[in-house]
């Protein structure tokens, strides 16, 4: 990965598209990958912007893993399936964001004062 930072984290753009049917928008969007501070392994993300037959917009951008990885987080070792996403909907119907983290733990130390 080359370049980019969102506040630390790295990131890129590797593909951008826009797609027109019979001259109407239908979709465009852009994929790439983000570098978080978290684990040594790259998330996989898709953004897409949509219009739907009414005419409404609706815009999606999903963040996964490629593969399992291993993360520290919060004292705890863990390991992240592929099938982990973070998903972020904006459409006519408001904003909905949701995620589904697929998690083995390998380790956790927990204290309490």
């Amino acid at each position: 990965m080359r370049a980019g930072n969102l506040d630390g984290w790295s990131f890129s753009i590797d593909t951008i598209y826009f797609d027109m049917t019979q001259t109407s928008f239908s979709q465009a969007g852009f994929n790439g990958q983000i570098g978080t501070s978290f684990t040594d392994s790259t998330l996989i993300y898709r953004s897409v912007l949509s219009m739907d037959t009414s005419r409404n917009f609706s815009y999606n951008f999903i963040v996964q893993p490629r593969s399992r990885i291993n993360a520290n987080i919060w004292q705890a070792t863990l390991e992240l399936e592929p099938t982990t996403n973070i998903r972020v909907t904006i459409d006519s119907s408001g904003f909905f964001a949701r995620a589904e983290l697929m998690v083995d733990f390998l380790s956790m130390q927990i204290f309490l004062r």
